[in-house]
C-alpha cells in the first residue's frame, strides 16, 4: 500500500470531509465517550467580543479624572453600585454586585500585554494563543486539554457555531456546539433519505476492525462522537427549577450548566457573548449588555448552587481589549488597550487584585497596563484546573491571589 506523509491531526479533521463520515457534528475528536472521570474542576471561559469598556463596568466613580475624560458617558457616583470605596460596578451589574458582596467575584485590574495591539481580529489571536510575539496555530485552553489528557471527547466544548482557535490543541479537538438540537447527525437531505444515509453511517461506524491502524483509530473515535451526541441530549434534557432569560448569553449558560451538571467529564468550556465594541451609543447598547452578563451569571451560579456542582466551577469575563478613557464625538468609545478580567465562584478569593489604572499617566489616550494577561491564565490553569501552566504557556508566570 502506499504511504502518505500526512499529519494524524490533518488526516482526522479532512476524514469528515467525505462520505458519510460528512454526517457527524462539525469535527472528530480523540478520546473516548465513555471515559467521564469523577468529577473535577471546571472554567468557563467568556470572549466578550469586540472590545468590553472595562472603564464604565469597574467604574473609578470618585476620580475626577474619570468624569473629566467622559462627560457624556461618566457614571454618576451615585448610581454606581460600589464595590470599594472609590471603585463601583455599573449599575445593570446587579446581580454580579450579589455575588461580590458574598466574596465569590475576583476583579482583575489593568489587565493587559507589552505593546498592545488595537486590531480586534490581531488581538483576539494574541489572548486565545496567549502568545503576543508570534502565531501558533493552537490556543491555551487547547493546549490545556492536550496536558489533561482526559482520553474523553467531551473534556473541551465551545458553545457556539465555529471552534475558536482559543480551543486549538495538538491531541485534540473540540465540538462546537451551539445548543443541544443541533448537536446530532446531519445529511441535509429529506427524511427518508436522512434515514437512510444516517443507516449507512452507522453500518460504517460499527464495522469490525480493519487491521489499518488510522482507519481503525478513525473508526473508534467516530464511535466515541456518535456517543457523545447521547450524552449531549441526556444532559440538556435536564429542566432546571433555575429560570434563565432568553437572551443568547443566558441560553448559553443555561446549557453550560446542564453539561456539567450531567457529568460527563467537561472540563473546559468556552463561548461568545457581544459585540461589545461600542463606537456609538454607548450607554444604551452596554446597559442592555451588561444586564444580559449580570443576569445570565446569576443564574447560572444559582443553577450551579441548585445542581451541586457550585463548588467546582468557575467563570472567567475577558475581552480582546479595552476602550479609550476619552469619549468620542458619537457617544462611544473607541479601541483601547488594558482592561478587567473579572472571576466569579464559589472557589474564587472575592475582592479587586491589582491597583486601577491612573486615568492621567496614559499610554497613547490608553490604560497602561499593570497585570499581565498570562498571569491570569497560569493562576488558572494551574490553581483551579491543577494544569502544568508553564507546560501550556511556555513559560512561568507569576500566579495571582484568584482562588482559594
Amino acid at each position: 500500500m502506499k504511504s502518505f506523509n500526512i499529519s494524524r491531526r490533518r488526516f482526522l479533521k479532512g476524514s469528515l470531509a467525505a462520505g458519510a463520515a460528512g454526517l457527524l457534528p462539525n469535527l472528530i475528536f480523540s478520546g473516548s465517550a465513555d471515559a467521564a472521570a469523577s468529577p473535577t474542576n471546571v472554567v468557563i471561559v467568556v470572549h466578550l467580543d469586540g472590545g468590553w469598556d472595562g472603564l464604565n463596568t469597574v467604574v473609578p466613580f470618585t476620580d475626577p479624572a474619570y468624569a473629566a475624560a467622559r462627560p457624556t458617558l461618566a457614571i454618576p457616583g451615585g448610581d454606581v453600585l460600589p464595590i470599594t470605596g472609590a471603585l463601583g460596578f455599573h449599575p445593570a451589574l446587579t446581580g454580579l454586585k450579589t455575588l461580590y458582596d458574598q466574596g465569590k467575584v475576583a476583579v482583575v485590574n489593568g489587565v493587559g500585554y507589552p505593546n498592545f495591539n488595537r486590531s480586534h481580529f490581531a488581538a483576539e489571536d494574541i489572548y486565545w494563543t496567549a502568545d503576543p510575539a508570534s502565531a501558533p496555530s493552537t490556543g491555551w485552553l487547547g493546549r490545556g486539554l492536550d496536558v489533561m489528557n482526559t482520553g474523553n471527547v467531551m473534556s473541551g466544548v465551545y458553545i457556539g457555531s465555529a471552534t475558536p482557535l482559543s480551543m486549538l490543541g495538538d491531541t485534540v479537538s473540540v465540538p462546537a456546539i451551539p445548543d443541544a438540537a443541533s448537536y446530532t447527525f446531519q445529511s441535509g437531505g429529506n427524511a427518508a433519505d436522512d434515514a437512510a444515509v444516517l443507516s449507512a453511517a452507522v453500518q460504517i461506524i460499527d464495522q469490525p476492525a480493519t487491521g489499518m491502524a488510522m482507519i481503525d483509530g478513525i473508526l473508534v473515535q467516530d464511535r466515541a462522537l456518535r456517543d457523545s451526541i447521547g450524552q449531549v441530549q441526556s444532559a440538556a434534557a435536564y429542566q432546571t427549577s433555575v429560570t434563565y432569560a432568553n437572551d443568547s448569553f443566558s441560553r448559553s449558560m443555561k446549557f453550560a450548566a446542564q453539561l456539567i451538571r450531567a457529568n460527563i467529564g467537561v472540563r473546559i468550556i468556552s463561548t461568545d457573548f457581544g459585540s461589545f465594541d461600542t463606537h456609538s451609543g454607548q450607554p444604551a447598547r452596554l446597559t442592555t449588555l451588561l444586564g444580559n452578563l449580570s443576569a445570565g451569571i446569576a443564574s447560572f451560579q444559582q443553577d450551579a448552587l441548585v445542581g451541586g456542582f457550585a463548588n467546582r466551577v468557575t467563570v472567567m469575563f475577558w475581552s480582546e481589549f479595552g476602550r479609550r478613557v476619552a469619549e468620542n464625538a458619537s457617544a462611544g468609545t473607541d479601541h483601547g488597550a488594558s482592561a478587567p478580567i473579572i472571576v466569579v465562584g464559589e472557589g474564587v478569593r472575592g475582592g479587586v487584585v491589582g491597583n486601577y489604572p491612573s486615568l492621567t499617566d496614559l499610554t497613547g489616550g490608553d490604560l497602561k497596563m499593570g497585570v499581565d494577561f498570562r498571569s491570569v491564565y497560569a493562576s488558572v490553569l494551574s490553581d483551579w484546573l491543577a494544569v502544568n501552566d508553564s507546560q501550556v504557556l511556555g513559560a512561568s508566570w507569576a500566579k495571582l491571589p484568584i482562588f482559594l
